[in-house]
């Protein structure tokens, strides 16, 4: 129970013409710097790549936006390079499954 305090999930995203999936979050401002967004990304993570079988998950930040760059970080994510999206500057930062330590879905 209790009033929602945030989101974190998986969303498909066409980014410089290539289909991705990114994670995002988002934490009410009186919950920031407890670790939650960090915590809730890592479980996000696992599921995509265990669960769902992904290969390659992003995730997008305006590169003055240092909690957000910190909790990339924090799960392993690599900068991989300056983009534009929907005319915002961001930068875009990757994971694949070793790299978060989990185990790759193989079906059959």
């Amino acid at each position: 129970g209790g009033p929602l305090v945030g989101f974190c999930g998986l969303q498909p995203l066409t980014i410089a013409g290539a289909a991705e999936v990114e994670i995002g979050w988002w934490l009410a401002k009186h919950r920031w710097g407890m670790g939650l967004a960090t915590e809730a990304a890592r479980a996000a993570l696992r599921d995509g790549f265990e669960r769902a079988g992904l290969i390659r998950i992003i995730a997008l930040a305006r590169a003055d936006n240092a909690a957000s760059l910190r909790v990339m970080q924090k799960l392993g994510m690599r900068y991989e390079r300056n983009v534009t999206h929907n005319g915002v500057p961001v930068v875009l930062y990757s994971i694949r499954p070793a790299e978060a330590g989990a185990k790759v879905r193989r079906d059959g």
